[in-house]
């Protein structure tokens, strides 16, 4: 007779004397009880039945049926919920012969389930051992998650969640002032600066920047949450293991792109990617991010540093290998935000060449090792052309203690190849120093008061601090022999170097430009970037004799450093900043070089004039910065505060004035500009 099988609808056929009894499907498996003579259609047999198959054998009841172990979800031996791929099972069939005694049946079936129970403990990791052949249980693969396409025509990208606003950070500060009269006897400490040199100060993040626009965004939809596994991993290096091929959506990008976000993305930079990101919480909510070029740089434009490394640099790789702070990445301040570049601290940032036109024998130089004859080797005398990577700085020199003739290149937006050195240079140079870049905005502070003023620079008339990730710290040769030169600028984080302090002053360095120049040895040797000694606004003859002399020479001053306090009749906002404006511009009509202002403020104790109402002095203040932004010859500017209480920016509770307010609030550009091609 005939019969469909109930699980998959297979004609089963048998003989009528088997009615009753239990047949294994051929085709699924199943388990079934033959229908008696006229009925249609098969029974499921009783669970755990010993069912009695065709002619004289019986089939194993230990054995599950197929679609039953398919279905075992949790179960033990399931190997995709146990997170074991590949795992075996048992794949034997056990045959018992129908003759013979019922005592040799129960016999066998005896011996029977013991074997089951001791290929069960082998299975399961026990001491008991049995030979069983095994076939590998075949795993049920994924649906695959669709990959996003190459991008190559981008635009923007919207954000999925929105942003959490910023907690604001404060930290206790003094409000003295730290006028250097006060501090030219103090040794070689900190001054005034907020922090300890293994700090790590954070500015007021209360104001946000402004987003930049460097090209097009990209065209990416975001997958919801509940559709994409979440790929943050542990913070520790240790265990994060390598980069995550978990099912976000795959995105390369290898060129210059901007968004407001990439979400639930495994995101490759190859390349020379340069990635925007512009939101102000998480710009990479549920992504990780796979850095594979040294060229390819992912630009987080307003979230500081210190949170970057913190709280998105472990969702972060280089090439495969999870990312760690100066081990294989940079964390770097740029403007208000960061710049993440997968660069080791053995990076070759500098390359130089002994023919010209990058030809010849190559050189890779790394920062912070000092290039002198010994160093230099076959190379001292005999350079002619480098190639300098965007992101660093780099000064040559033609005598050994870098003095002679020296030049000093920044490589901030664009790799710098220089084809044939200048004259005097050229298979002449005998020290070579090359220094980190950071990106930092044109506001700074005078004074370690910079806690509540989101500024991106201080310096507190000494070298006694260090940078942080948000904040870079300037050090100063205050006066002619103090403090000492002799520090560790790595540990400093520090490319600049500001020179003596109003050497024109009797309370102050009080130094004759001979003097000065007698000294300048000394900062060339660091291979720093120096700015001239910061003459009071009533010394400008002392400052033009100088750099006079300094040119002469040919002793290098890459910047000019000045104060300014001159007061403006009726505190007219306007008016103050015009006065200002043209006081800088002689400076730099007569010098030829960019300025920085260390000290300002609209007037002083000492100045003549009415003092400003507090309603003057906000809108003056306000004024006066927007016309240092605008101008491209100012550097940078650093306001002093301790000059009467109608003028400070900080008052003696700590908090900002409204001038101060003013002064916060207000998104400085970068400072330096790479000169064109």
């Amino acid at each position: 007779m005939k019969f469909p099988c109930p699980q998959c609808s297979q004609r089963l056929s048998a003989e009528e004397s088997m009615a009753g009894q239990s047949l294994e499907c051929p085709r699924c498996g199943h388990l079934l009880t033959v229908p008696p003579s006229g009925e249609s259609s098969a029974k499921p047999a009783e669970p755990g039945e010993a069912s009695k198959a065709a002619g004289d054998k019986w089939v194993n009841p230990l054995k599950p049926a197929k679609e039953k172990q398919r279905a075992a979800k949790g179960s033990p031996s399931s190997p995709k919920r146990s997170g074991m791929p590949g795992r075996k099972t048992p794949a034997t069939t056990i045959v018992i012969s129908e003759s013979g005694s019922g005592w040799t049946k129960l016999l066998l079936v005896a011996v029977l389930v013991l074997g089951a129970g001791i290929a069960y403990r082998k299975y399961t990791g026990g001491s008991l051992q049995r030979v069983v052949q095994y076939q590998a249980e075949p795993e049920v693969s994924p649906s695959p998650t669709p990959e996003a396409p190459r991008i190559s025509e981008p635009s923007p990208l919207t954000v999925t969640e929105p942003p959490v606003p910023k907690e604001n950070i404060s930290s206790a500060f003094g409000t003295s002032s730290p006028r250097p009269a006060e501090i030219q006897s103090k040794p070689e400490s900190s001054a005034a600066s907020g922090f300890g040199s293994n700090a790590t100060p954070t500015p007021d993040p209360e104001a946000t920047s402004s987003a930049s626009t460097p090209s097009p965004g990209i065209q990416l939809e975001s997958i919801p949450m509940d559709q994409a596994t979440s790929a943050t991993p542990k913070k520790d290096p240790e265990t994060r293991g390598a980069f995550p091929t978990s099912n976000l959506m795959p995105v390369t990008l290898n060129q210059r792109q901007q968004s407001t976000a990439l979400s639930n993305r495994k995101v490759t930079l190859s390349g020379s990617a340069q990635v925007y990101l512009t939101a102000e919480d998480d710009p990479l909510p549920g992504s990780v991010v796979n850095f594979v070029s040294p060229d390819a740089w992912l630009f987080l434009e307003k979230i500081q540093p210190s949170k970057v490394a913190s709280d998105i640099l472990p969702r972060m790789w280089v090439n495969g290998d999870p990312a760690e702070l100066d081990k294989n990445i940079r964390v770097v301040q740029y403007e208000q935000g960061t710049v993440v570049i997968p660069h080791a601290p053995d990076y070759p940032a500098m390359t130089v060449f002994n023919g010209k036109g990058a030809n010849g024998t190559p050189m890779p130089l790394t920062c912070f090792t000092k290039y002198d004859d010994a160093s230099l080797g076959s190379m001292k005398g005999a350079i002619s052309s480098f190639k300098l990577k965007r992101g660093y700085m780099a000064t040559i020199a033609q005598n050994e203690n870098g003095t002679g003739i020296s030049k000093n290149y920044v490589a901030q937006d664009r790799d710098i190849e220089v084809s044939s050195l200048p004259a005097g240079l050229d298979k002449n140079v005998r020290f070579i120093r090359v220094f980190p870049w950071r990106w930092t905005s044109k506001k700074g502070i005078a004074g370690g008061i910079w806690q509540k003023l989101n500024v991106d620079w201080f310096y507190d008339w000494n070298i006694g601090a260090n940078s942080s990730l948000d904040l870079e710290y300037v050090p100063i040769k205050q006066k002619r022999h103090w403090p000492g030169l002799n520090q560790d600028w790595k540990r400093k984080g520090s490319v600049h170097l500001l020179g003596y302090n109003e050497p024109d002053r009797p309370d102050q360095a009080k130094m004759t430009p001979d003097e000065a120049i007698a000294g300048w040895p000394e900062l060339l040797g660091t291979g720093l970037r120096l700015g001239s000694p910061a003459v009071s606004d009533g010394g400008l003859g002392w400052l033009y004799e100088f750099m006079e002399k300094a040119d002469d020479a040919k002793l290098r001053v890459d910047f000019i450093a000045v104060h300014y306090y001159r007061a403006t009749p009726g505190n007219n906002p306007r008016a103050a900043a015009t006065q200002f404006y043209g006081f800088l511009k002689e400076i730099h009509d007569r010098t030829k070089r960019p300025i920085w202002i260390t000290e300002w403020n609209n007037g002083a104790n000492w100045t003549d004039g009415e003092d400003p109402s507090v309603s003057e002095q906000k809108e003056c203040i306000e004024e006066m910065i927007k016309m240092l932004d605008k101008t491209d010859f100012v550097e940078r500017y650093a306001i002093y505060n301790w000059v009467e209480e109608c003028r400070n920016v900080i008052d003696k509770s700590g908090q900002p004035t409204p001038a101060g307010k003013v002064y916060r609030d207000k998104k400085s550009p970068l400072a330096y500009e790479q000169a064109k091609r």
